[in-house]
């Protein structure tokens, strides 16, 4: 997998997480990949914290759909810097 898939596959996560479950191993390989060059992994590890949504209401994932687009624009941010 290549970083630009890597990024894509979350950004997709991140728009989708309110129709269905992104906690795949797909999110998860791109992630892992995407930490090591990630400058600050405590974003990484929160996007990682956010995935599950299992049982939760449309409010509480409007909730979390804004969380993932805080961390995966930082994300985003540190590996633009890197290309």
């Amino acid at each position: 997998m290549r970083v630009l898939e890597a990024l894509r596959i979350l950004q997709e996560a991140t728009v989708y997480c309110k129709k269905r479950n992104i906690d795949t191993p797909e999110v998860r390989e791109a992630l892992d990949l995407l930490n090591r060059y990630c400058i600050h992994k405590w974003r990484i590890a929160g996007f990682r914290h956010n995935l599950r949504s299992d049982g939760q209401r449309n409010e509480e994932l409007e909730g979390q759909q804004q969380v993932l687009r805080v961390y995966f624009s930082g994300i985003y941010g540190d590996i633009r810097g890197l290309l």
